[in-house]
């Protein structure tokens, strides 16, 4: 990722099998288990990349969805240890297998993936490392669950930068309730404005939320605060705020999006505050940090055009 106003511009590209043999090591194998937790609804198969750069050091996931319609891009800081640091293995594994995996391994283990040279097997290795003075020493092995990836290629995406006009910071179960109401409503689509004015050379902004179904339809509106240039979506104390009307002549945008892929986001994600980047005919964005220093899940997800599209 790069600033707060900008996202990937995708393009797709097969992945391909690496020969390169590595050693991942995670302190915190909780933060992988969120990871393929949250990318679970949407994705059947993942293909894993091992990155080491000189600003990141660890996994990269670009994959796009099997029905073509949302790009799943996270990564997830780790040791990396490998012979050619330049190189860029990875390996694909059922998302499912991959979680069952990842379940048998307590949080305060070590977990350790590692891939030999030419070999399609990866190794799981759950180490209880608490009478250690440090991973150098090693620890107890308590499991080990040998995976076989998959030989057929996932298709990945590759993205240059573009961007945003919006970016929008709001907590994630106050969309997910919003959001769960449109699909109680059996609305196919929400709709997101953003309306701004200017009142004493102070810039004052409205978010929308807006579902139109078959038995009823619901308006949800946030008079928001922004900070930094990130609108802050939550209660203003602000009374000009509370006062003022916004109409069309105040709409800055408005886009739709499909319901069950934004509740199938959601779902798995813990009760935090989430980042949606928005922009006039471009698709939404939807961030969510996995607790660790350049280590996220980011849902890209076209939007529709009208109604019944």
């Amino acid at each position: 990722m790069t600033s707060a106003e900008s996202a990937p511009l995708l393009r797709r590209k097969r992945a391909r099998h690496d020969p390169s043999g590595f050693t991942l090591t995670f302190l915190n194998p909780q933060l992988l288990r969120n990871l393929i937790e949250v990318v679970a609804g949407v994705l059947t198969e993942t293909a894993v990349q091992v990155v080491v750069k000189d600003d990141f050091e660890g996994i990269l996931i670009e994959n796009l969805d099997v029905r073509g319609v949302c790009v799943v891009i996270a990564q997830l800081a780790c040791k990396v240890t490998m012979n050619d640091r330049e190189s860029r293995p990875r390996f694909t594994l059922p998302v499912e297998t991959f979680l069952i995996a990842l379940k048998q391994v307590l949080s305060h283990y070590t977990l350790e993936i590692s891939m030999q040279a030419d070999e399609a097997d990866i190794m799981l290795t759950s180490l209880d490392t608490a009478c250690s003075a440090s991973l150098d020493v090693g620890g107890k092995i308590v499991t080990m669950t040998k995976l076989t990836t998959l030989h057929a290629p996932v298709e990945q995406v590759e993205f240059d930068t573009m961007t945003y006009a919006f970016t929008i910071q709001i907590k994630k179960n106050d969309l997910y309730s919003i959001v769960k109401s449109a699909k109680d409503y059996s609305a196919n689509h929400i709709t997101m404005s953003v309306y701004q004015q200017t009142v004493d050379d102070v810039v004052h902004i409205m978010y929308c939320l807006s579902c139109q179904g078959t038995s009823a339809s619901s308006d949800y509106y946030f008079h928001s605060k922004v900070e930094q240039g990130v609108i802050k979506v939550e209660t203003d104390d602000d009374a000009t705020a509370g006062q003022l009307e916004f109409d069309e002549s105040h709409l800055m945008l408005r886009e739709m999006f499909n319901v069950q892929y934004i509740l199938t986001f959601l779902k798995a994600m813990d009760h935090k505050m989430i980042t949606l980047r928005l922009s006039k005919s471009k698709p939404l964005i939807v961030i969510y940090g996995l607790g660790a220093e350049d280590s996220f899940a980011m849902f890209i997800l076209g939007g529709k055009t009208d109604e019944s599209a």
